[in-house]
This record gives C-alpha cells, sequence and structure tokens, in this order.
C-alpha cells in the first residue's frame, strides 16, 4: 500500500502499525499524531490510544479510547481496552461501570468478568471477586494475574483447596518470598 500511495491515509495507519509490531513505538507514535491530525480516521485514534497505554501514559490513553468509543460506539473491544486501562490506573470504579455494561449483554464474558472480579477485589468484595475471577478463568483467562488472584481471594476467604487449586500452578514462578508461594 505504501509503494501504490504513501500519502494514502489507509498506507500510513498501515505503516503505523508495522512500526508498531517492530516495536518502534515512537515513529508509531509520530505516525499516528500526522495521521490524527490531518484525517478524522478513527483507527488512527484508537492505535494511538494502545501506543498511549503500552507508554503508560494512562490519561492520555483514557481519552483517546473515549475519543474513539464516541465515534464508533458498537465496538465493544474498545471498552474493554478502556476498562483495562482503568484497572492499570487504579481507577476500578470506572472500569467497574464498563464491566458491568458488558456483562448485561455477555454475563459468562471472561475478559468482563476479569476486570469486574479486580474492582470487587480492590473494593474488598471478596465474594464477588471470587465469583467473576472463577467465570474469566472458566471462559478460558487463565494468565497468572488472573490464577493468582483467583488464588489469593479464595484463601483470604478461607477456601484453601480452591487456592491451592489456582495457586499450585504458578509455583515455579513465583519466589520463594512472594506471599502467593507462602500460601501454597
Amino acid at each position: 500500500a505504501l509503494e501504490v500511495s504513501a500519502q494514502s491515509k489507509y498506507s500510513r495507519l498501515g505503516l503505523a502499525w508495522e512500526l508498531t509490531q517492530d516495536n518502534k513505538l515512537k515513529q508509531a507514535i509520530t505516525v499516528t499524531e500526522q495521521l490524527m491530525a490531518s484525517t478524522d480516521l478513527p483507527e488512527a485514534v484508537l492505535l494511538r490510544a494502545q501506543l498511549a497505554a503500552a507508554s503508560g501514559d494512562y490519561s492520555q490513553a483514557t481519552d483517546l479510547f473515549k475519543r474513539y468509543i464516541n465515534a464508533t460506539p458498537v465496538d465493544l473491544s474498545a471498552k474493554l481496552m478502556l476498562a483495562n486501562v482503568y484497572i492499570k490506573a487504579s481507577e476500578f470504579a470506572a472500569a467497574e461501570k464498563i464491566a458491568d455494561e458488558l456483562l448485561k449483554f455477555m454475563p459468562s464474558h471472561g475478559m468482563s468478568n476479569q476486570v469486574k472480579g479486580v474492582a470487587r477485589y480492590h473494593s474488598d468484595d471478596l465474594e464477588a471477586a471470587k465469583l467473576h475471577l472463577e467465570k474469566a478463568v472458566k471462559a478460558g483467562f487463565r494468565e497468572p494475574e488472573n490464577l493468582l488472584l483467583a488464588g489469593v481471594v479464595n484463601y483470604k476467604l478461607k477456601r484453601y483447596e480452591q487456592a491451592y487449586k489456582y495457586l499450585v500452578p504458578l509455583k515455579d514462578r513465583l519466589d520463594n518470598s512472594h506471599p502467593a508461594k507462602k500460601m501454597v
């Protein structure tokens, strides 16, 4: 596409994606910012939001994800990305609000349950955290973070067998001084 028309907005978006894949984030940011200044391409805003999140600029990522969602309100994946940014920024109530919206339509959705579980954990609602984290794991979201949090929640609820079930797959990954290793 770049060979046909290097100035096409889609070619420049493709270049930004290629730079992102090559881990040339600063260059990708420059291309997406130029693209956003010259076009109204929502996908450029989405990529720039993802780059902001990857760079740890959660404030900018939040603003850009909201801008993208306003332009394409049916994109549920962008809402989940925004919820994930809220989690990383420790804005658990905002993340939970998005999870609640999505869980109305997809009560078994893994990532929505993961977000809800993390938010409930940080609100000290361990029973709800357990319920949603276990739904996330059951839906295939068996990332170490989910297993760890599900294990910790069950341990705090004195459900030691369940805690063990979630924590034992992680025991070789955890340092001997890690609290979850001691729980196992």
